[in-house]
C-alpha cells in the first residue's frame, strides 16, 4: 500500500529511508524516523528506476506503508523474520529489542543480511493517522 505524502524533512531522503509523520502538518509531511519514533512507513527502495536516487526537500512522493520493499538497516546484524523497529541512527531500522513501540514496527525481515546497508522486508508500518 502507498500514500502519498511530502518530504518535509529539510533535505533528500534516501531510498529505504524509515519515514515518520512531521509536526508541521502531521499526517502528509514525512521525516526520517528517529530514535522511539513512530515509524509510519519507508522511501520506496528503488525511486525512478534506480536505488541511489533521492526524494528531493520539498516534493510530494508516494511512501511505502504495506508490502515488499527495500528498507535501510544499522549495522547490527537482523535474522530472517526479526520483527524489526526503529534504530539510533534517524532512516534506520534495528532488530526489535520489545521496547519502545514494539506495537509499531515497520515490518519483518525477509531475507537477513549482515553485511548490506539494506535488506528486502516485509513491512506493515502503523496505519494510524
Amino acid at each position: 500500500m502507498l500514500v502519498l505524502v511530502k518530504n518535509t524533512s529539510g533535505g533528500t531522503l534516501p531510498t529505504g529511508a524509515a519515514l515518520q509523520f512531521d509536526t508541521a502538518g502531521w499526517g502528509k509531511n514525512v521525516k526520517k524516523a528517529v530514535s522511539g519514533g513512530h515509524i509510519r512507513g519507508f522511501v520506496p527502495g528503488v525511486i525512478n528506476g534506480s536505488t541511489s536516487n533521492t526524494i528531493p526537500a520539498n516534493a510530494y512522493f508516494y511512501m511505502v506503508k504495506e508490502g515488499p520493499t527495500k528498507v535501510l538497516k544499522s549495522t547490527a546484524n537482523v535474522a530472517v523474520d526479526d520483527l524489526i523497529e526503529q534504530a539510533a541512527t534517524a532512516g534506520q531500522v534495528k532488530a526489535s529489542a520489545g521496547t519502545g513501540y514494539p506495537g509499531v514496527l515497520g515490518g519483518s525481515f525477509i531475507a537477513a543480511d549482515s553485511s548490506s546497508t539494506s535488506t528486502l522486508v516485509r513491512a506493515y508500518a502503523n496505519c494510524q493517522w
